[in-house]
């Protein structure tokens, strides 16, 4: 028998996210370098051998940061390439299994909301900003959609790609207002189908995060408010770390993006609703730390259901756990998670990147921003 090749795909994802950390802490050195640079010129003159050492520090120190943003986006890019991989085998193997979970009207509503229960069998628990660079099949509906918000079409291939690039990027907090959206559609498939054009699961009976996704995305990114196009959205100052000059830059070309605000999330998720027929309100709680009592207290009331709230983390460590408590890994920077429930230890469960973790809310402490949203559609 030949021997089985297992690859430890959240393994890679984790040291991608370390060199990831790694790239951001060279950057922090490079601006660190470059505003001593400024200081050096500033008090001491003549000092040129020192200043050009320092100047060469900064560029080797930049160019580091982007190979090891290349090194870890390619990490992550062969995690799911080999999940896809390893999805599609199987699924060449148990050809029924989509079948029958697609027939499983009795189990979802013996579950409840299937969309967060990890034991619905379903491939996703939640939606992964990342996945629609790898769903091939779509590339066809994605382009379309992305005509229909924008107006631009993608020709090739390639173009789409550093699209959906840039879309995982930036895109925690879309993930999050598609999670919302899908879990208040769950059960009302012709519904979600009238409002958005689409159906709302694929022929697996998972939901169809990746085409609302890049619906969502293409539709409120680089936007104003009132929906007005705003290019310069994600642009980012500088040469080597940024985004090159403000006159030649291309939004449609850029990688990285910026990411939303709290406050942004609930002006997009307004007017995307709003352009198919739907509207909602939306409860922002700005700097305010969602607790698992509260939580629990607005899921007893029937205030809220689970999908409808989203929380967003930022500082230096964010924690995400397992549901014993135990670290899982830990990252520096800003993210946005759907909260999907609680557990008896005290945590609060999200979804993140298509899978559950979660979080401690006693990690949050004075180092720790956050702040809670919640949307409810009235469709």
């Amino acid at each position: 028998m030949a021997d089985t090749i297992r690859i430890d795909t959240e393994a890679l994802k984790d040291i991608s996210a370390q060199i990831g950390r790694i790239r951001s802490s060279l950057e922090s050195i490079a601006g660190d370098v470059s505003r001593s640079v400024t200081e050096v010129r500033r008090v001491a003159s003549g000092q040129d051998g020192i200043i050009g050492k320092m100047e060469r520090t900064r560029r080797n120190t930049g160019v580091t940061a982007k190979h090891a943003e290349r090194l870890a986006r390619a990490l992550y890019d062969s995690a799911l390439l080999w999940e896809q991989a390893e999805r599609s085998i199987m699924n060449n193997r148990f050809p029924d299994a989509g079948d029958s979970r697609s027939e499983g009207g009795a189990a979802r509503e013996k579950t409840g909301n299937p969309v967060f229960n990890p034991d619905s069998g379903r491939k996703k628990y939640g939606s992964d900003q990342g996945s629609p660079r790898y769903d091939t099949d779509n590339y066809q509906a994605f382009k379309d959609l992305i005509e229909k918000n924008t107006g631009k079409r993608f020709k090739s291939n390639s173009v789409l790609k550093k699209y959906l690039s840039k879309m995982n990027n930036e895109g925690c907090g879309y993930a999050a207002m598609v999670n919302t959206i899908i879990s208040q559609y769950e059960g009302r498939p012709a519904d979600f189908k009238r409002d958005f054009g689409y159906d709302m699961y694929d022929s697996n009976g998972d939901p169809n995060f990746n085409l609302l996704m890049v619906d969502l995305y293409s539709a409120t990114d680089n936007r104003n408010p009132d929906g007005s196009i705003n290019k310069y959205e994600d642009f980012k100052w500088g040469m080597i770390l940024g985004d090159g000059w403000y006159c030649t830059y291309d939004p449609w070309t850029d990688t990285t993006g910026s990411g939303t605000s709290i406050e942004e999330r609930g002006q997009k998720i307004s007017y995307f609703l709003n352009q198919h027929g739907v509207s909602c309100d939306v409860e922002t709680y700005q700097g305010q730390k969602l607790t698992v009592k509260q939580y629990e207290r607005m899921i007893n009331n029937g205030l809220v259901e689970h999908g409808q709230v989203s929380i967003r983390v930022s500082g230096d460590p964010v924690i995400m756990r397992d549901a014993n408590g135990n670290e899982t890994y830990s990252f520096s920077g800003g993210h946005a998670l759907t909260v999907t429930g609680t557990t008896e230890n005290g945590l609060l469960r999200v979804s993140s990147w298509g899978k559950v973790y979660y979080i401690d809310p006693s990690d949050m402490g004075k180092d720790i921003s956050t702040g809670y949203q919640i949307v409810q559609i009235k469709s």
